[in-house]
């Protein structure tokens, strides 16, 4: 091949391509093959088409396995009752942080995908750190809204804990067996590119307590609501790395049917806002 450009047809799919090119000439050794890869968007690919491809960069995803890992750092709000114990109550500000692990795939030709998320909580009283555990697992569903935006569903099952801190009214806790359930859990999350390195994202993440899996008096669950908002402005770091960090406000609420009160509850409750650093990559 002796010109200087080659042809790509414009019927050809998009996708991701290998191009290998080695030089041969009489008379002498041929050269080493060099090799580079490219991602070819799919569709009509005008130059104004290939600007929009490139704009959305920002927030594309690189298909098939990835991880993520948040931490998400505040001054958190606890707030408990315990009727069983005369209705002695706990309120009280704490240093906490929530880290998180995860790992998903999402499919190249398909808009589904999966996520598994492990994160460990803690906040400090009286010199101790209390921890306590959620996890979940969640279906991804993704859609293009728009040139430069894309919504992303979740929708699956967590686990959560959150301990019980009792107050005995003169400042000073101590603290029961944790509370734990189990139930569904819906996400959403709306992708902006406004650059192909910089974007934001707004997200809502919704987890309705409704299966008891551990209680201190064995009661069962009274069905109760977690959420957390959050927005985050987004920048790609790299083909494989995006980082993300903003704003995120956390509730998570607990609550269970009070052993020698009908229709009462023993309620656990924390919130906070928070400043969420985030980062995730294509394995």
């Amino acid at each position: 091949f002796k010109k200087n450009q080659i042809p790509f047809l414009p019927e050809w799919i998009g996708g991701r391509y290998k191009f290998f090119v080695q030089a041969k000439a009489k008379l002498r050794p041929s050269s080493d093959t060099a090799v580079i890869q490219f991602s070819v968007f799919d569709g009509n690919r005008s130059p104004t088409n290939e600007y929009k491809y490139t704009i959305r960069q920002s927030i594309d995803r690189t298909t098939g396995y990835f991880a993520i890992a948040s931490y998400l750092i505040t001054v958190m709000d606890y707030a408990g009752s315990n009727q069983d114990r005369g209705g002695a109550s706990a309120a009280f500000t704490s240093l906490g942080g929530t880290g998180r692990l995860g790992l998903g795939y999402l499919s190249p030709i398909y808009p589904w995908g999966f996520l598994g998320v492990v994160d460990m909580s803690g906040f400090i009283i009286n010199s101790s750190n209390y921890t306590f555990a959620t996890t979940e697992l969640n279906a991804i569903y993704r859609k293009n809204t728009g040139e430069r935006s894309e919504v992303r569903h979740q929708i699956g099952l967590f686990y959560k804990e959150l301990p019980e801190v009792i107050g005995n009214g003169l400042g000073e806790f101590e603290t029961t067996e944790s509370i734990a359930s189990s139930g569904p859990h819906y996400g959403f999350e709306y992708w902006y590119a406004m650059t192909p390195r910089l974007g934001f994202q707004v997200n809502l993440h919704t987890y309705f307590s409704m299966f008891k899996v551990k209680t201190p008096t064995n009661e069962a669950i009274s069905p109760t609501l977690s959420y957390q908002l959050g927005l985050m402005g987004s920048y790609k770091l790299s083909k494989k790395i995006t980082g993300l960090m903003g704003y995120a406000y956390r509730k998570d609420a607990l609550a269970y049917k009070s052993q020698r009160f009908a229709g009462e509850n023993n309620s656990v409750e924390l919130t906070g806002h928070y400043l969420n650093l985030f980062l995730e990559w294509a394995l």
